[in-house]
């Protein structure tokens, strides 16, 4: 993929917005429940005239001051240009699912509100029955100029009425819309101590099952504790977390490492293959060759060979990455994880160590989640039909919806960490340097705080200059930054000049992924046996790792096959392959133009 393909051309995004408007629905007729609601009378979004207003979030994002108004430069920007004073309650996604259910049923929803990933189409429902979402069409063309002329914001509104409007009508808009991807690595994928690897002369990965596994035990016993005389093992987990996420590890890691999207998290029943953008047509919890079930026995032959760290059982992802930020593992999958590990090795002198993450092993696959591409956005805001001001609301969400402010969000205004040179935006070598989750600085500047209530994702490029909205993440200066011995090491390796050209190379089966799908809520017969589906393969799957022998897996596993009937899982799985076939073919005029010119 060419460099400017990788990085959203306008004519890409003009395309997007076309397909999708040719495909969209109509809007439903009014006299449906939800709230449509009527513009309120009052100024445009940047009128400085008026008093500001005050407007309660409920965002994925960071607040400095703990909760309420914030004191912050972001802050006060917003408060000049938008008018409002934003009162933020930070929740994630974990919180997120306990609290909204509860301000649904008091019916106390704040002005503006982040609706979880998970089942976010069961949340819509739910407030639309009780005319509790504000739908969204009649502001745009008043109060969101971004989002009324970004084709990439036009194909994400089209996209969001298609999957996630009980109508046709737009309820929500998608944040964090494009990539977070600039080619170096992968945000989730095979994460090893290539150092390591190097030293032990390069052998064969062939294949995820086998080879992996051999090597990485082969790379503890070459490096068995870290600087700090602490025990050094290859492989760690946070299983000691919550459902939903403590089983993170065996929901992605191998989709994103082979090219598969897992379509139904919840449940991992179904996934789809990014190479063809179509349902893998098979049970992931009953067909003992799937990408979950592959998953589960390699773990459990990691803890055979004593390579999994023990603790992984009980510890929860913050002291998972703190063995991570302290060298303790050899073998990571979350990319976010990795500029922690870098900086340790970097502290204590150690500047020749380094993770790089392997491309697709051949005996597997022919492709990886490279750049996973958001076409829609990856989360979803609302506004509350009873928000006084929803003018300013909409106002709001636009505003975080240009690139321009996308670089405000993420670097802070023009002239001081970052300034145009020869037409192009530039971060300056010491704010490369900075911390930017320095409390103190996101107190008093409000940098990266809504990082998750942001209109781009921060390797999505502004198409007047085709550098990405973050610097300090993404930018080509940042891409040289973070580049190690190791990486260079791996080029000369495989043969050649840049990571992005060494992925994409060696992945000729693919390596973007532009998932759309939106599966929407199980019938109402299925929730309860589905989540009681879900409690169950959470409590199981991990007796399974835990396994002291093949011969136990294996009964194991049978046992937890056998059980998976009490939860009429055929047909939750026949209920998911009916709608995820429904929109392949509903949304394919959409990937098939999109994957045309991206891969061109």
């Amino acid at each position: 993929m060419k460099h400017a393909k990788r990085h959203l051309a306008a004519a890409l995004l003009l395309s997007l917005a076309m397909v999708c408007t040719a495909c969209s629905p109509g809007a439903a007729e009014s006299g449906t429940p939800g709230s449509s609601g009527a513009p309120d009378e009052g100024g445009s979004a940047s009128s400085g005239t008026q008093e500001p207003v005050t407007l309660k979030l409920l965002s994925f994002s960071t607040n400095p001051n703990g909760m309420g108004p914030m004191d912050n430069e972001l802050a006060k920007r917003i408060e000049e240009e938008v008018g409002v004073i934003m009162d933020m309650t930070p929740t994630n996604e974990q919180d997120c699912q306990q609290q909204l259910p509860a301000m649904i049923a008091s019916n106390d929803l704040p002005d503006i509100f982040f609706i979880p990933e998970t089942d976010t189409m069961r949340y819509i429902d739910m407030m639309y029955q009780g005319n509790q979402i504000l739908a969204l069409d009649d502001y745009l063309e008043e109060y969101a100029p971004n989002l009324s002329e970004d084709p990439l914001a036009q194909a994400s509104i089209e996209l969001k009425k298609k999957t996630l409007s009980p109508d046709g009508k737009l309820y929500v808009i998608g944040m964090n819309r494009g990539t977070y991807d600039a080619g170096l690595q992968p945000v989730v994928g095979q994460f090893i101590r290539w150092d390591l690897y190097a030293q032990l002369g390069y052998p064969e990965l062939n294949d995820y099952d086998t080879d992996l596994l051999e090597v990485l035990k082969q790379m503890q016993d070459l490096e068995s504790e870290n600087a700090d005389g602490e025990k050094v093992y290859a492989v760690g987990g946070w299983f000691g977390d919550a459902q939903g996420w403590g089983d993170w590890h065996i929901t992605y890691n191998l989709a994103y490492a082979e090219g598969y999207t897992c379509l139904t998290p919840g449940d991992r029943i179904l996934y789809s293959d990014i190479a063809t953008n179509e349902v893998v047509e098979s049970n992931a919890q009953t067909d003992k060759d799937s990408i979950f079930w592959r998953a589960v026995k390699w773990y459990n032959k990691a803890y055979q060979m004593g390579i999994l760290d023990p603790d992984s059982f009980t510890q929860k992802q913050d002291q998972y990455g703190d063995k991570v930020y302290t060298g303790r593992y050899l073998y990571v999958n979350p990319g976010w994880e990795i500029q922690g590990a870098h900086d340790y090795f970097d502290s204590t002198g150690q500047t020749e160590k380094g993770f790089t993450c392997l491309p697709p092993m051949s005996d597997d696959t022919d492709k990886f989640t490279l750049y996973r591409y958001y076409i829609s956005g990856q989360f979803n805001y609302g506004v509350s039909a009873n928000c006084k001001y929803p003018e300013k609301a909409v106002a709001l969400l636009d505003w975080v919806s240009s690139y321009d402010n996308a670089r405000v969000i993420y670097d802070g205004a023009e002239g001081n960490h970052w300034n145009m040179v020869d037409g192009v935006p530039t971060p300056t070598e010491e704010y490369l340097e900075l911390d930017r989750s320095d409390p103190e600085l996101q107190k008093t500047e409000g940098l990266n705080i809504l990082d998750k209530f942001v209109g781009y994702g921060y390797g999505t490029a502004d198409p007047d200059t085709g550098i990405p909205v973050d610097l300090w993440s993404s930018s080509p200066q940042a891409i040289e930054k973070k580049m190690r011995p190791v990486h260079q090491d791996m080029l000369d390796h495989y043969g050649y000049d840049t990571m992005a050209d060494m992925y994409e190379s060696l992945s000729p089966g693919g390596y973007i992924d532009m998932t759309v799908y939106n599966l929407g809520s199980l019938p109402e017969e299925l929730q309860t046996l589905d989540a009681n589906l879900q409690s169950y393969e959470f409590k199981n799957l991990f007796r399974c790792i835990m396994a002291e022998s093949d011969e136990e897996f294996e009964r194991l596993q049978d046992e937890y096959i056998a059980g998976l009937s009490a939860f009429n899982i055929d047909e939750i799985y026949n209920y998911w392959l009916s709608v995820a076939k429904e929109q392949q073919e509903e949304l394919k005029p959409i990937i098939d133009e999109v994957s045309a010119i991206l891969i061109e």
